[in-house]
């Protein structure tokens, strides 16, 4: 039997998450074996999918988002010698990463022409079935929200709903936190992709959302599905800007 001499394990402190009890766990370094220095992570969030990286390819990895949602790293408390477990990634630098993607997206200023944006929705969008005449169809267009508000909007929150998690695209809607008077607001900071009956409720202001992101479901909706939904918190951080949004909204909508 192969025998393997111990190393001590080195952490990435910027990037973590929680573990059950609430403490802070990092990436971490194998310590013994044919892994040893290494940090362990999986794309597919699944063990069998486990590759070796260094401290530089997981950072760049992490800040590519490709460890969005799905990907999972070996991460355990600091000075822990023992086994590590797989962690979903939350935080970079003490930043969320959902929120980073918003930043960065905003920062960069995607646009229609970016290769991000070919995703499956753009034929969504684009295609007219045979059998829905021309005025549905541009009605179903002009509630989804502007084409490149709701790309964006896919890209950033994954093709997601972000209070039902329903994942069908085709009834996914750019729903605007707050209207502007002068000029539409399209900054990412200012939407929200909800599906289609839960942005009307948005609309309507019987499913409401306070600047901490948490919802709240107006009375009329008790005792029904939409119930399920109350007390939901949609990002663990809110940025300042949309935290002004929902300010300047729930102002209007008193």
């Amino acid at each position: 039997m192969k025998e393997y001499e111990k190393i001590e394990r080195e952490f990435i402190y910027e990037i973590s998450a929680l573990n059950d009890y609430g403490e802070s766990v990092h990436p971490g370094t194998n310590i013994e074996g044919d892994n040893a220095g290494y940090y362990r992570a999986s794309r597919t969030g699944r063990s069998d999918g486990d590759a070796n990286y260094t401290r530089k390819q997981l950072v760049e990895l992490v800040e590519s988002g490709a460890m969005n949602d799905i990907g999972a790293i070996r991460m355990t408390v600091p000075g822990h010698q023992g086994g590590m477990n797989h962690f979903k990634p939350t935080h970079y630098k003490g930043e969320p990463l959902k929120l980073m993607r918003i930043r960065k997206a905003a920062s960069s200023g995607l646009d229609s022409t970016s290769s991000e944006l070919h995703t499956k929705s753009s034929k969504d969008d684009d295609f007219m079935p045979e059998f829905l005449d021309e005025t549905t169809f541009t009605a179903i267009k002009t509630r989804r929200g502007q084409h490149k508000f709701r790309q964006q909007l896919l890209i950033i929150h994954q093709e997601t709903c972000l209070i039902s998690g329903t994942n069908a695209v085709g009834a996914l809607e750019a729903a605007h936190i707050f209207s502007h008077s002068d000029e539409t607001n399209y900054s990412l900071h200012n939407g929200l992709l909800l599906r289609a009956d839960l942005h009307t409720l948005f609309d309507l202001n019987q499913i409401r959302i306070d600047e901490n992101s948490q919802i709240t479901v107006s009375e009329c909706l008790r005792g029904t599905d939409y119930e399920q939904y109350d007390g939901k918190i949609l990002f663990t951080e809110v940025s300042p800007e949309m935290k002004a949004n929902i300010v300047e909204r729930n102002k209007k909508c008193r």
